[in-house]
């Protein structure tokens, strides 16, 4: 099977468990949620300009055909490219993927929330994908090819949390909740020079 043909089934899969409204019984921070309709390729080009760099192509194929948000762990995935000033809803609560990266990339110092760990900076590629409450957040690392990793963020400490975003979207699906893992014993990302994640 190749990579196209694994990510038609994964999509074909995320449909079917969105519209049976299915979640995993011990799954943190649930939330209504409300999946919005899917984006033209046109707005996933613009959004990878603004961004600077190219999303991967599950991603892509997610919010073109299965919708632009609002669905999968947590509190959903956030939408693809929407500024604050348009959200009729709790900004706090309503974020898009280009917005809160480019809020990372240009915070200061006094806006991290630990003074004790303060990176240079945020790392390029690192995207912020949902929200699971209480300043708890998952990441994709844009970067890392071939696989795209998911990162687990909490005041500006960082963990790998998934091998990649076929498999932890994929372990949504099959009902294995995402949020509580052992994470005193998952060693901790850090930083290098280069701004990439170890």
């Amino acid at each position: 099977m190749t990579m196209d043909d694994q990510n038609n089934r994964l999509i074909e899969r995320l449909l079917t468990h969105i519209e049976k409204d299915m979640q995993p019984d011990c799954e943190y921070g649930f939330a209504p949620k409300h999946r919005y309709a899917p984006i033209l390729a046109d707005e996933i080009e613009q959004a990878e300009e603004a961004l600077g760099f190219y999303l991967p192509p599950l991603l892509k194929d997610i919010y073109r055909i299965v919708g632009d948000g609002g669905f999968g762990p947590g509190y959903g995935l956030f939408r693809l490219n929407v500024p604050r000033s348009a959200w009729k809803h709790d900004p706090d609560r309503e974020n898009s993927l280009v917005t809160t990266y480019q809020e990372h990339c240009g915070a200061t110092d006094e806006q991290w929330p630990d003074e004790h760990f303060i990176p240079s900076h945020w790392p390029t590629g690192m995207l912020i994908i949902n929200h699971w409450g209480c300043n708890i957040y998952s990441c994709l690392d844009c970067l890392g090819e071939p696989d795209y990793p998911i990162v687990r963020t909490y005041m500006g400490y960082f963990w790998p949390e998934s091998p990649s975003l076929s498999h932890w979207l994929s372990s949504w699906v099959d009902g294995v909740p995402l949020f509580e893992q052992d994470w005193d014993a998952i060693p901790q990302l850090t930083f290098p020079t280069s701004d990439r994640l170890s």
